[in-house]
């Protein structure tokens, strides 16, 4: 929530849900569903670093920055390590049930890319 405050994306007056850009923070975000803390201002940014995930992208799939197209971003954390390039990585994410979820929340509106 802070970082979202320090970014000025978050207004307490006006709802408590962001929705600059299309973002619904009523869908989670990757960091979210999987708990993994590596969001900025997450409890492992100092062990593992931020998720490229969270500071790159463009909201697909109504997602804060790649968060809701992880699948995207190369030097994701999942399962234990980290992940490689979109191609190596997309046969894998296509069975996470991450990406099943955003697929079925997203309907035909959903981006691959």
């Amino acid at each position: 929530m802070l970082y979202y405050l320090e970014l000025g994306l978050y207004n307490p007056d006006i709802s408590s849900f962001l929705t600059l850009k299309g973002v619904d923070m009523k869908k989670q975000n990757c960091w979210e569903f999987e708990k993994c803390g590596r969001e900025p201002g997450g409890v492992h940014v100092s062990d593992m670093g931020i998720c490229p995930a969270a500071t790159s992208g463009s909201g697909s799939n109504g997602g804060l920055q790649a968060g809701r197209s992880c699948w995207l971003v190369a030097g994701t954390y999942c399962k234990g390590t980290v992940q490689g390039t979109y191609a190596s990585k997309l046969p894998e994410c296509m069975e996470c049930d991450f990406y099943k979820l955003v697929k079925k929340e997203e309907g035909a509106a959903f981006s691959l890319r």
